[in-house]
């Protein structure tokens, strides 16, 4: 199974940070239907598979903070083709916050 353990919404997708994935579940909201089925979904893999603890979307980049992996920041613009712009070790435990 999965586990949400972070949401992100802006005005046409809802990005799920999934801890026991390792990844960033993208959603449609105009295709949203209960209960998500993430095989019908995108999923960006985050390096290691790390433990997804915060995402945050602004201007089609996801900046999503992987506990104790650091932080990545990934091009969601283009929700089929995303895009590993950046990674960013951390010595502290990461976290997102606006």
């Amino acid at each position: 199974g999965s586990s949400a353990n972070t949401i992100d919404v802006t005005a046409d997708k809802v990005f799920v940070g999934d801890g026991s994935l390792g990844g960033l579940l993208i959603i449609d909201k105009a295709e949203l239907k209960l209960p998500v089925d993430p095989a019908l979904n995108t999923i960006y893999t985050v390096p290691n598979d790390a433990y997804v603890s915060d995402v945050y979307v602004l201007n089609g980049l996801a900046y999503i903070a992987n506990y104790n992996e650091g932080l990545n920041i990934v091009d969601v613009s283009d929700t089929n083709n995303t895009t590993l712009l950046s990674t960013v070790s951390l010595s502290e435990l990461a976290f997102v916050y606006v």
